[in-house]
């Protein structure tokens, strides 16, 4: 299977060589074809309509300048009647108007021979019709139905005179209708004159069937309607406008700009074109095509398209096949030799085929086969010479490995051995908190304890260096404590620490250079008993957690004081110097200390607050370390030390440990 999917592989290869070089440049020449016959079908129904609409707009300009002229001199005969009528009632019968509001209209009307296609509007300051002849327009609120009503009404009342619309569409009626307006000497009220005119309303209609017959030449275009107005749209057509016409009719007007939105119905696409006509009146022409015809013309492209795809391609496409058969024939049994090779057997020979590019190739990798065949049983012979050598190498790594890793833990079980052990500490100080985290498998830290003539010892020292070399001093430096202590009966902190560095400088004078090694300590004293306290440190300093409102006001005041809500963190700082050979030796100091209930000791090493980790990478520090021993100061030694460990695990994340790690805590 492997072999055959190789095969077809390596014959689809040259098959797609073929259709590259010569199918894909006739495939191009008739998608070029196509898209040159698309584009110009396109541009010819563009250009058409484009014809249509200039020749729309010229018809539709021509007719509405009839129109409006015709209107116009049946207005002037309304205007005479109106301004007459007008006057009467203002001037005469509504002189006084204290009944105007119950007057009986349409006996008026009568008395002064008025149309019947004349209605009369009382309209009070309010922009209420308080009294009319058609009665469906009583109590309407013009300013209800736009602000535009009340600066109108005013313009009419500050005149005094009669004014006039021009006849316009009555949307309730969809019939033309000219309006007028006459203030009553008192100004209270307005008199509105509504005439119908017959003649307006035949010209109307002939203008509707003009405008609905136009479609009628342009087999795409469904419908024609015209829509006019500077504030609101009307149409003498009666056609409807949608929300969404509406907005595009709109915009059409105030920018000039033609807009055209689609739609489908029935599954043939609609377009809807607004256009502007450049008269004053805010025409917009709303033009409905149908897409059908365009449609079949466009898919009349694709199908040529299509047949020539047919009548080209698919032979052109046969003949590569078959020609990339009889190309790929000799390959084939070529790989089928080769994939043998591949599989390990050296032994099969390529036959030679034909006088060709491909009888060199197979010759060729004949003689590759042969040496091939030479060069693996050379190398054969060489990996078990090699691999002998590594074994050998790899056998005494590992027992010196062992060996190595066997004394480490050794050194680890003398380490543990000179430690105090926790119970042997619990057994005086029964709260003491012991977190005790080498770097390596030993450590170059140890905690010290010893109960002496009365006194507990207590120490949290830092040896140079840090796994085996800092074991190792560890031992000399808890051999100088325990000698001060016991042998020389040092029981004074300071003079502990004096008497150690003699001892540690004195174990490495032997060496032929100064050996500068030695330990960082916080070496305290405590007298129960008495509650005081004794602190010597070597670069490392004691610090007591204690209740905030038992500080002096000189510890409160001490930059080095740390307070959080009800507890206090004060420092008591070591002197500035190893116990162990230095450039400025000089007599270790003693400081004397109150203790009170409640109190807690930390001594402790550099590992923690140097430990790397974080988001950004940097160390702890002494200030969070701080915080951190306040926040569980009053927590029992096992949970204080699994808070320890919780916050560096977390800090530290995927960092390595920097350094041993030691922290001691004693509750009084």
């Amino acid at each position: 299977l492997i072999k055959t999917n190789l095969n077809l592989k390596k014959r689809n290869s040259i098959f797609k060589q073929l259709v590259l070089t010569l199918l894909t440049p006739v495939i191009v020449i008739i998608t070029g074809i196509g898209i040159y016959n698309f584009k110009s079908e396109e541009n010819r129904i563009i250009e058409n309509r484009e014809r249509h609409i200039s020749q729309l707009k010229i018809e539709i300009r021509e007719f509405i300048d009839f129109f409006d002229q015709t209107i116009l001199e049946f207005e002037q005969d309304m205007s005479v009647i109106a301004k007459k009528h007008s006057d009467t009632l203002v001037n005469h019968i509504f002189l006084n108007t204290q009944f105007i509001e119950v007057a009986n209209l349409d006996s008026i009307k009568k008395s002064l021979k008025m149309s019947p296609a004349v209605d009369i509007y009382i309209i009070d300051t309010n922009g209420v019709i308080v009294n009319t002849t058609y009665k469906r327009d009583l109590g309407l609120d013009f300013y209800g139905i736009s602000p535009s009503f009340k600066t109108h009404f005013s313009k009419v009342w500050e005149s005094g005179n009669f004014m006039e619309d021009r006849i316009s569409m009555e949307m309730s009626t969809k019939l033309p209708k000219k309006y007028t307006y006459h203030s009553t000497k008192d100004k209270l009220y307005i008199v509105e004159l509504g005439l119908y005119d017959m003649h307006s309303k035949n010209l109307v209609q002939l203008f509707t069937e003009k405008l609905d017959s136009i479609p009628v030449k342009y087999d795409d275009i469904d419908t024609l309607s015209l829509y006019f107005g500077k504030d609101n749209f009307v149409t003498y057509q009666g056609h409807d406008m949608v929300e969404d016409e509406l907005f595009h009719a709109t915009s059409v007007r105030d920018s000039g700009m033609v807009r055209t939105i689609e739609h489908e119905l029935n599954g043939v696409i609609y377009s809807t074109m607004f256009i502007l006509l450049d008269i004053n009146q805010g025409y917009v022409v709303r033009v409905k095509y149908n897409n059908q015809k365009e449609v079949e013309n466009i898919k009349r492209a694709f199908v040529q398209y299509g047949w020539l795809i047919i009548i080209f391609v698919i032979p052109i496409f046969l003949i590569i096949f078959w020609r990339a058969r009889i190309l790929s024939k000799p390959i084939s049994v070529l790989l089928q030799k080769v994939d043998e090779i591949h599989k390990g057997n050296l032994d099969i020979k390529v036959p030679l085929i034909g006088n060709n590019e491909v009888t060199e190739l197979s010759d060729h990798f004949n003689q590759m086969v042969e040496e091939l065949k030479e060069s693996r049983e050379t190398l054969e012979d060489k990996v078990k010479e090699r691999t002998l050598e590594l074994e050998q190498k790899n056998k005494l790594i590992e027992a010196t490995h062992n060996e190595i890793q066997d004394s480490i833990n050794y050194a680890k079980r003398l380490q543990k051995a000179i430690l105090p052990s926790v119970e042997e500490i619990q057994k005086h100080l029964p709260s003491i908190l012991i977190y005790f985290q080498p770097k390596d498998v030993v450590s170059g830290d140890f905690f010290w304890f010893e109960h002496y003539n009365g006194y507990e010892f207590i120490a949290a020292a830092d040896c140079t260096g840090h796994g085996v070399p800092g074991a190792m001093v560890s031992v000399v430096c808890n051999n100088a404590l325990n000698r001060s202590l016991f042998e020389f009966s040092k029981i004074s902190p300071e003079n502990v620490l004096n008497n150690a560095r003699e001892i540690i400088i004195d174990t490495f004078s032997n060496s032929d250079q100064d050996v500068k090694d030695g330990m960082d300590i916080s070496l305290c004293r405590i007298d129960k008993k008495n509650k005081k306290l004794k602190f010597s440190g070597a670069n490392n300093p004691l610090w007591i957690v204690r209740a905030e409102n038992k500080l002096t006001p000189e510890q409160r005041a001490h930059k080095s004081t740390v307070i959080v809500d009800e507890w206090a963190l004060i420092e008591f700082k070591g002197d500035k110097q190893p116990v162990g050979l230095h450039v400025s030796m000089s007599p270790f100091s003693c400081q004397d200390i109150d203790l009170l209930d409640g109190d807690v000791l930390y001594l402790f090493t550099d590992g923690y607050a140097d430990q790397f980790g974080g988001v950004k990478g940097k160390k702890f520090m002494y200030k969070p370390f701080k915080k951190l021993l306040i926040a569980n100061s009053l927590l029992p030694a096992e949970k204080q030390k699994s808070a320890l460990h919780n916050t560096l695990i977390e800090w530290k994340s995927t960092n390595a440990q920097v350094d041993d790690i030691c922290v001691l805590g004693v509750k009084i």
